[in-house]
């Protein structure tokens, strides 16, 4: 019977990795979360093109949407906390739907073990910065906190409430910016910064040319047209 339950549990357990529902797999199975995490100081394969910093209310999200229309392959090296097992053994520079170019941090990881991980990373290349003004960043989140919670809003006292409240509980509003570049900055070959009007509608295109350009990604017809729509803040 034991047995049973335990196969149970491992099926289920590889049908959330399959499915990539990394934040159902860590609330049932916590100890994976760690587990996973470690895989990454087993020593891997270094083959990254480059690195993306951002976060939550500065594009990162369009701007993502974007390089995979180039075909660059970014990938998110983060998981609801967890450093997404084996990260770096994907195949970077590859052709197949699986591989991978870059790594994505979307924030500075409440993760005791990812500095350590990322600190055994030695090899170097460019690294962009998505920057934004931290009062429309703060504005940004707070408005999409204050749509989710629109019921629960009656009076402007409920909504100054409820403001100051968001502002406590929001545990990556994006003053990391140093935090969150200390984890790589020791691979950083070069630094640019992407403000806004970089990857807005008027900046993207031009962006994205210079991108294509220095990694020697294709911008053909397709994509120039994708790209020309330009992005979003």
């Amino acid at each position: 019977m034991q047995l049973f339950v335990f196969m149970r549990k491992v099926k289920n357990m590889l049908k959330m990795i399959r499915g990539r529902r990394w934040g159902l797999l860590w609330d049932r199975m916590p100890f994976a979360k760690v587990i996973f995490t470690l895989t990454n100081f087993i020593p891997h394969p270094q083959s990254y093109k480059y690195i993306i910093l951002g976060g939550h209310g500065v594009g990162l999200t369009a701007f993502l949407h974007y390089l995979e229309s180039i075909h660059a392959k970014p990938c998110q090296v983060l998981t609801y906390e967890a450093v997404r097992p084996f990260i770096f053994w994907r195949k970077f520079n590859g052709f197949s739907k699986q591989s991978s170019d870059g790594l994505v941090f979307d924030k500075a990881p409440l993760n005791a073990y990812a500095p350590s991980i990322f600190k055994s990373l030695k090899y170097k290349v460019p690294l962009y910065q998505i920057i934004r003004d931290p009062i429309s960043i703060i504005k940004s989140n707070i408005n999409v906190s204050m749509f989710h919670a629109i019921s629960k809003i009656n009076s402007q006292e409920d909504a100054s409430n409820y403001l100051f409240l968001t502002i406590d509980h929001i545990e990556h509003l994006m003053f990391h910016f140093t935090s969150e570049r200390a984890l790589v900055s020791h691979i950083a070959s070069e630094v640019h910064y992407l403000r806004m009007r970089d990857i807005d509608d008027s900046g993207m295109l031009h962006t994205m040319q210079s991108f294509a350009s220095k990694f020697g990604y294709n911008l053909d017809s397709q994509s120039s047209d994708v790209v020309g729509g330009g992005g979003e803040n």
